[in-house]
């Protein structure tokens, strides 16, 4: 009987969408507490990954349906399948047909029981209740579910579900891998440890091997144990005598309750960082690529361009490998999906390639690789070639045989400079450094050949930084920038700035001027991503801006005066700290502004004594004052005792361009007749009017401007890097009529100045002073009211200026799209005709649709839609073709909320054929 009713869940779970292939029977997986648990059968999102990140079903058998209780379902937590089945498998009362219960994993017992009846049929009529609910119990749809719970809107799911079986398993699995290895380190001395590693990491992937395909090995000791993995793969499992004492120990933290079957790549990635010292992991940069991120930047890139023989693909600095399992899976679907996963996997190892230099991380990726279609033979080809060398290019192309057609990378972010894994005298980067992403972007272009594809991902910094110029450069040149993302700092661990992704085609830009449609989050499922503005680059410029932004026009009109700072400013860079400090200053010591970390903005900075420390001016003992030091500039106009504005250099707490933050704080200095001018710090700025004669209202006016919101919005919009330059205070641009209308900014906030710590007491006087002196800026600059809105909701929480806080509503970092609709998902075909840059727009031909919007372009035969995050890059061209993945076909809802209803996109299998060859095998029958 239990078979039969098994049995029949499968015929019913075939009939929407799970092929044999993505179920199997009798899964086992780790709680929390390292016990095993057990389920009949469990259904996968994918044929090609079975593991905790694909698992969408969860079958269990029951006495009685009505028996169970929302206790039953809390294991299922630690596998993260959304839906849940109990079935009768076999029942005393043979009379009575077997019933079925179809729940989920809930947020508590009442809405477990919500809606108890509705769903608990009979069998006989189970597979008719799936084909109702086909579009919610829909492979795709439980896939984003594990990741939003609104998808499944049938129950009250229990929200990311991904994310909280994440850390059961991680605080079991990767505990324990971490306290045995630190029983390794103990043991071992630093040029022994790293066999010691290796070892550790082969007994991990034979473990995960043996509990994933059902192996009875042996878990007594680790001789047997590996004598049973080396006769499955005796090129990888082989173990020296001498390691075999210590796995003993691993055997041991590992024992016969530990099913580690249902490990998802995540969790391998993790323990791959925990092999890493904080320091090390620190200083070289290294961030593990979570499968989301690594399977997003593979399907937004078109490989379906490139002939099927010419798919290589290579990661030059691979880590743990989830950027290859990615690849190996998107290979595989754009051609090879119809062959047996043998013949598949015989045919991708000859075109997938890892690199990294440090031989531990190629140790990780190849077990990776290996668990990815288990038990294969283990011969992928990982390369250990150093990137920052001369011959890396030749190496590489000499050991795979060509030039990789597909690079993805997340290389590490650390200095360009540094020793090699365990070296002791790696520095972490510092500031102005260059980083290493950059770099090895410039390498990964040259490596890569004509027309060839390439996703990497990146510091932010690297889009304004100074010394990464040429290489910006290069890129505009010599590829189309198909795609560029902000990857906020919570899709890595610990942390705290943002990435950026690339998606490139490696072909010269047709034209002068490029567009490129930024996004603002990586376009995964269930993220908030939100288009931005487009950038215009011209190839031929010099000081193109990629950063993205959505105030595109407001600074337009911020730099229409044609003037800036520098056209009335002096601007230096403060001193070096001295290393005589003290608290209060001395007789005859020089106001130094030290670092300001607290310092009041209503301040002139002389009531702020724990922030001065004395310069030795007049024995100059200290290098800075010193006759033969190379600040003399700023030593002349510190000495002339003028009023200055010190605007801070090093925006630590800036954070990423998704989070809002005050970019722009400044202080001002106005000395008392026959009293020092303060001394700025390094990490001030000082700005001194060259109209010596109107020096204070110039100094005024220019500290409420930098203050003001556009002073921020200005330097988050237009800057990444932590640290402001000279030259970019010099270029901030300043309106027409500054050099002649200050008059009233400067008395207005030189009132704000003197009273400043009154306003406190007096919050009324306060708003309405700081408002005033809002206006007067707004007004110069011409910013219209709905821009000044937008800016006034973009900077809320504390002003600098002020103090108040601001109230707005806005997205917050890990907010999620909610794709809610019941509609049936389907596949059509689309054609790009047409796109406007401006008004990012894009119109697309889309067959098979039922009622067409009221802006359809008759003309051309395209619905106008924006362009938003699920339309990837290659898309945005004139000309492409493929298939488009809608949950509509009214056209109307289409080009009203597209956010809501286009699922994704991919080209044609034989994109790389010519369009009429394209065109003519759509017509063919299947």
């Amino acid at each position: 009987m239990s078979c039969y009713v098994q049995k029949e869940i499968e015929h019913a779970l075939e009939e929407i969408g799970y092929s044999q292939k993505m179920t199997s029977r009798d899964v086992s997986f780790l709680l929390e507490g390292g016990r095993s648990y057990s389920t009949n059968l469990v259904a996968y999102s994918s044929d090609l990954r079975k593991d905790a990140d694909t698992a969408v079903i969860a079958v269990k058998e029951t006495a009685n349906v009505e028996q169970v209780s929302f206790s039953d379902t809390k294991p299922f937590r630690s596998l993260a399948t959304p839906v849940l089945i109990f079935a009768e498998f076999s029942r005393r009362d043979r009379q009575r047909e077997p019933y079925i219960r179809t729940t989920a994993i809930c947020k508590s017992e009442g809405d477990f029981e919500k809606h108890r009846q509705d769903n608990i049929v009979p069998l006989s009529r189970f597979a008719e209740y799936l084909k109702k609910k086909q579009e919610l119990f829909s492979p795709r749809r439980l896939e984003i579910a594990k990741w939003n719970a609104q998808q499944l809107s049938i129950f009250d799911l229990y929200p990311n579900l991904l994310g909280g079986a994440f850390e059961i398993i991680t605080k079991e699995l990767v505990g324990k891998f971490q306290a045995a290895i630190r029983s390794l380190r103990t043991y071992r001395t630093d040029d022994k440890l790293g066999s010691a590693l290796e070892a550790a990491i082969k007994f991990l992937g034979a473990r995960i091997l043996r509990d994933r395909e059902g192996y009875c090995w042996p878990l007594s000791n680790a001789r047997d144990f590996f004598s049973h993995a080396q006769s499955l793969l005796p090129t990888y499992f082989s173990l020296p005598l001498k390691d075999e004492v210590l796995m003993d120990t691993f055997l041991q933290s590992f024992n016969t309750n530990y099913d580690l079957s249902q490990v998802s790549l995540d969790m391998i990635g993790e323990i791959y960082e925990t092999l890493m010292l904080e320091g090390e992991r620190r200083q070289y940069g290294v961030h593990y690529t979570r499968s989301r991120l690594a399977h997003t930047i593979l399907k937004r890139m078109p490989i379906e361009e490139l002939r099927p023989e010419n798919r290589i693909l290579l990661d030059p600095t691979c880590g743990s490998g989830s950027l290859l399992a990615a690849g190996y899976e998107r290979l595989g679907d754009a051609e090879y999906s119809g062959q047996s996963l043998q013949e598949r996997h015989h045919i991708l190892v000859k075109r997938i390639f890892g690199n990294d230099y440090d031989p531990i991380a190629a140790m990780i990726a190849k077990m990776t690789l290996m668990l990815y279609h288990p038990p294969h033979d283990n011969n992928w080809k990982i390369l250990s070639y150093d990137i920052r060398g001369t011959d890396f290019e030749r190496n590489v192309i000499s050991a795979i045989g060509s030039r990789p057609t597909i690079i993805v990378a997340n290389p590490p972010f650390g200095p360009t400079s540094g020793t090699p894994r365990g070296g002791k005298n790696v520095k972490a980067r510092q500031q102005g450094q260059r980083d290493r992403s950059g770099f090895i972007l410039n390498k990964c272009i040259d490596l890569l050949p004509n027309d060839g594809l390439m996703g990497i991902v990146l510091t932010e910094t690297f889009l304004n930084q100074q010394q990464e110029r040429d290489i910006r450069k290069k890129a505009l040149e010599t590829c189309q920038i198909l795609e560029q993302w902000t990857v906020p700092p919570d899709w890595f661990r610990k942390v705290k700035r943002s990435a950026m992704v690339w998606i490139l085609r490696k072909k010269r830009p047709r034209g002068r001027y490029v567009h490129i449609f930024p996004i603002s989050d990586v376009p995964a499922l269930g993220r908030a991503a939100q288009s931005r503005d487009t950038l215009e680059l011209d190839t031929l410029s010099e000081e193109n801006i990629f950063v993205s932004t959505n105030f595109s026009h407001v600074l337009k009109t911020m730099g229409s005066g044609g003037k800036t700072i520098r056209d009335f400013y002096e601007i230096q860079n403060g001193f070096r700290k001295p290393r005589n400090r003290s608290r209060k200053p001395s007789p005859g010591a020089h106001p130094f502004s030290g670092s300001a970390k607290k310092t009041n903005p209503y301040s002139d900075l002389r009531q702020l004594a724990v922030e001065w420390v004395k310069l030795k001016a007049l024995d100059k003992i200290d290098p800075n004052f010193d006759d033969r030091s190379q600040r003399q500039e700023l030593k002349k106009w510190i000495f002339k005792d003028m009023p200055s504005v010190l605007l801070r250099a090093n925006r630590n707490n800036h954070g990423s361009s998704q989070r809002i933050r005050w970019g722009s704080i400044a202080l001002i200095d106005i000395p008392p007749k026959g009293e020092k001018s303060v001394a700025p710090s390094e990490n001030f700025h000082a700005a001194f009017s060259i109209d010596s004669s109107h020096s204070t209202d110039f100094c005024l006016a220019l500290w409420a401007l930098l203050n003001h919101p556009l002073g921020s919005l200005y330097f988050n919009e237009t800057k990444i890097t932590q640290w402001i330059s000279t030259r970019d205070l010099e270029q901030f641009p300043l309106p027409e009529a500054w050099g002649n209308e200050i008059y009233q900014v400067a008395r207005s906030a030189e009132k704000v100045l003197k009273n400043g710590r009154s306003f406190f007491q007096d919050e009324l006087a306060e708003s309405e002073e700081i408002k005033r002196l809002d206006i007067l800026i707004y007004d110069l600059y011409g910013i219209s009211q709905k821009d000044r809105k937008r800016i006034e909701s973009k900077f809320s929480g504390k002003r600098p200026l002020t103090g108040r806080p601001l109230t707005s509503q806005h997205l917050k970092d890990g907010d999620v799209l909610i794709y809610s609709t019941d509609e049936r998902i389907r596949r059509t075909t689309f054609e790009t005709i047409g796109i406007f840059q401006e008004e990012r727009m894009v119109v697309l031909a889309i067959d098979g649709m039922d009622k067409y919007p009221s802006n359809y372009d008759q003309s051309r035969g395209g619905i106008r839609l924006r362009t938003i995050p699920a339309i990837p890059g290659w898309v945005l061209q004139e000309g492409a073709m493929g298939w488009m993945e809608l949950a509509t076909g009214d056209c109307e809802k289409l080009s009203r909320q597209p956010e809501e209803y286009i699922l994704g996109f991919n080209p044609f299998k034989n994109a790389y054929e010519s369009r009429d060859k394209i065109q003519l095998e759509l017509m063919q029958p299947d």
